[in-house]
């Protein structure tokens, strides 16, 4: 299969990607994408060719968009997320 797409394949600012490639359990293939952001959540998409890109409606932690919104970490407040990584975990691992 070959498929063409034009860079960039997702639009708007996406620093420091992370790419996870999960083959399911029919075979198929699918690619998710994550990138730093400067406030709110991780966006995740989810690509079954790395050029055809979807937002999953939830980010990884669920925070709010809103101006503001932070993340508590050992009592203080992070609103910038920086180069996340992703990591496949098998089930009962």
């Amino acid at each position: 299969m070959v498929v063409t797409g034009r860079n960039p394949v997702l639009t708007g600012d996406h620093p420091d990607p992370a790419v996870l490639r999960v083959v399911q359990p029919d075979g198929a293939v699918a690619y998710y994408l994550v990138a730093t952001v400067d406030q709110g959540d991780f966006p995740i998409y989810r690509s079954p060719d790395l050029v055809h890109w979807t937002r999953l409606p939830l980010g990884a932690f669920r925070r709010s968009h809103r101006p503001g919104g932070s993340i508590e970490l050992n009592g203080h407040h992070y609103c910038h997320l920086w180069a996340p990584q992703l990591v496949a975990v098998r089930p009962g691992a």
